[in-house]
């Protein structure tokens, strides 16, 4: 017998937890928190997190889909003891952050999976991870099936048809008897006008070409791996230098050994730096002194960029505004590729004032971590699931108008269903 209880998820984007009781064993798929967290009271909060403990407490096993706030955020919360499954750049892309900012990192008990490969020591139930494309390195779909009913359910996780991976989905299993599939982008793609990570490199290198004798400033996320892969090769392309802080460069590190990013001796078109803000607040903290000396072959002085500021693409966030004050470029390009609503945030008021007085050519080169309406089509084209269920959206009421042809099962929040 297959229960499912979509803790949440059925009517937003982000904070997906789903339960699947599968002959009397609780698995956990994604424990995330709401979007909106942070603006949240702290009775709220407090309300919200011991409701999901009382969930995480009884569940048999963990499987994180990826490493992204909205799926992991509520592992502080997990039992030491509980086996938590989830991808080998996953387990890197959560101990990394903590390392740097955490106050003391928990023990979990992580077990690496790969692609394809099944999980088989929960008595009943088989689960085999897919590789998918997403803005997350090393995100996974998971195919549930309950051995003695013989049911199957795929749960998407995240997932796109436009990126650096975007045939991994031709792996998935056809013919499931439920696809738990996400909606991020149905009612939100009037504003998208880049469609393919292959466009966004395109547009890198238009760009630097464009401004031969300008510095470069990139505000991308230090854990989108394909980004920093695509931005590496746009450096090589038109003969820059990208810059990087060791926060991202220890994230390089971490991954590079078993997977294709830019790290080590034979790449020639990457540098470190580091910022004033980072490297003063990793030296006040004991015994992490290694994070910062991560590399010896490629360290790069923010005053060789100051000096030579057109062969240079530089890798930011808005905590480098006094870094980006001693550089002081005359003549720079400034590019946001993450999420547009992050420049809307108060907290940054300050880094874009400083942008604007400069001058600084602005652009926005980035495109969705999540399938467009059309990817979702095409991927129910392939897939052919018998039933769809609707998550990580917030027009699950559109599925029917979208997937005229398939059978839409929409679930409410925290409800248990038998499939």
């Amino acid at each position: 017998m297959m229960e499912i209880i979509i803790h949440r998820g059925t009517k937003e984007i982000g904070g997906s937890c789903v339960e699947l009781i599968i002959n009397k064993k609780r698995l956990l798929i994604d424990i995330g928190l709401p979007l909106d967290y942070d603006s949240w009271s702290e009775e709220e909060k407090g309300d919200y997190e011991n409701k999901m403990s009382s969930i995480i407490q009884k569940a048999d096993a963990i499987f994180l889909s990826h490493y992204h706030q909205d799926h992991t955020g509520l592992l502080n919360l997990v039992p030491e003891r509980t086996p938590i499954y989830l991808s080998d750049p996953t387990i890197r892309a959560i101990i990394i952050p903590e390392m740097f900012f955490g106050d003391v990192f928990k023990g979990f008990n992580f077990i690496p999976i790969y692609h394809r490969k099944a999980i088989t020591e929960i008595e009943g139930v088989r689960i085999i991870p897919y590789r998918v494309d997403h803005s997350a390195f090393g995100a996974m779909a998971f195919l549930i099936e309950d051995l003695k009913s013989n049911k199957t359910i795929l749960y998407t996780g995240d997932i796109r048809l436009h990126g650096l991976s975007k045939t991994s989905y031709l792996s998935l299993k056809q013919n499931v008897d439920y696809m738990l599939l996400e909606g991020t982008n149905i009612g939100r793609e009037s504003n998208e006008i880049i469609k393919s990570e292959q466009q966004v490199f395109e547009n890198f290198v238009n760009i630097f070409n464009s401004y031969p004798s300008h510095l470069n400033y990139v505000w991308a996320s230090s854990l989108n791996i394909d980004r920093i892969n695509l931005l590496y090769d746009a450096c090589e392309e038109t003969n820059k230098i990208l810059a990087v802080d060791f926060f991202t460069m220890n994230i390089l590190k971490s991954m590079y050994k078993h997977h294709n990013v830019p790290y080590g001796s034979s790449c020639r078109y990457i540098r470190c730096f580091y910022p004033n803000y980072l490297t003063s607040y990793i030296k006040r903290i004991q015994h992490r002194d290694h994070l910062i000396n991560c590399v010896h072959w490629c360290k790069v002085s923010k005053t060789e960029i100051k000096e030579n500021a057109s062969k240079y693409v530089v890798m930011i966030r808005p905590s480098m505004i006094e870094d980006i004050k001693y550089i002081d470029a005359g003549n720079a390009n400034y590019i946001t590729s993450i999420w547009k609503e992050y420049e809307r945030d108060e907290k940054y008021k300050s880094f874009f004032e400083y942008i604007n007085n400069k001058g600084y050519n602005k652009f926005y080169n980035h495109t969705s971590g999540h399938a467009f309406v059309e990817g979702l089509k095409e991927l129910n084209q392939y897939l052919n699931p018998n039933v769809i269920i609707p998550i990580h959206t917030q027009e699950a009421n559109q599925y029917k108008d979208i997937f005229p042809n398939s059978n839409i099962l929409q679930l409410s929040d925290g409800k248990r269903t038998l499939l």
